[in-house]
């Protein structure tokens, strides 16, 4: 409805605000902000200096309508920014928000996380993400470009798009060569010996696959219309 509503807006010259023009044709109060940044794009030099200083306060979904809403605020950083070694061939997550104190995404249920344009904000519920948080203290990676690098390649294997597709409802043994094979081959084979010795130091690697086979990490997206 909103990405109708801005088009129409860029195709037709009127005085009506984007929220005047959705709250006017739906039956309820769709949009409630005074201040709505429309057409966010996050690499836009106009949006970085509109949101300068400002954090990411709240994340809601709205199932029903098939929308998310993001809200800004100052103060202090609510999520932890990640960004993720990615492969654009098979998926297209840049990065990862991990809450910091419980943050909750507002209409998640059992996914582990949302997408939205600017990355996957993680459910603060879900049992990967209290593992990711957990293990976080691990790395010292706002000093260390080492541990930086090992954090990223951490959460990258374990928010990635391919764990969605690798079944449940086979034995540890061939979870783990799937996992090899559709992530961890990939993801690893761009990194130093340095990075991938220094992680599998912090993580136990036999952990880390049980918890991903025993979990779902469904990621809630707005283009996959089976959901």
């Amino acid at each position: 409805m909103i990405d109708a509503a801005e088009r129409l807006l860029k195709e037709a010259r009127s005085s009506i605000s984007l929220s005047g023009l959705v709250n006017t044709i739906t039956n309820e109060h769709t949009i409630e902000s005074k201040h709505l940044l429309c057409d966010y794009e996050p690499k836009s030099l106009l949006h970085m200096i509109a949101l300068k200083e400002k954090q990411i306060g709240k994340v809601v979904l709205n199932r029903d309508e098939r929308k998310i809403d993001l809200s800004f605020e100052g103060g202090a950083e609510k999520w932890i920014k990640v960004p993720l070694i990615e492969d654009k061939a098979y998926d297209d997550y840049e990065c990862a928000f991990i809450p910091i104190n419980g943050e909750t995404v507002q209409g998640l249920k059992e996914e582990f996380g949302v997408k939205t344009r600017l990355g996957i904000f993680l459910n603060s519920g879900h049992e990967v993400t209290k593992y990711l948080y957990e293990k976080m203290s691990m790395f010292d990676y706002k000093s260390s470009n080492i541990d930086m690098y090992t954090w990223r390649l951490f959460v990258s294997l374990v928010v990635n798009k391919q764990n969605t597709y690798i079944s449940r409802d086979i034995n540890q043994d061939s979870f783990e060569k799937q996992f090899q094979n559709r992530i961890e081959h990939d993801i690893l084979s761009r990194m130093s010996e340095d990075i991938k010795e220094a992680l599998w130091k912090r993580i136990d690697r036999n952990e880390l696959i049980a918890l991903l086979k025993n979990q779902k990490v469904i990621i809630y997206d707005l283009r996959d219309w089976l959901r």
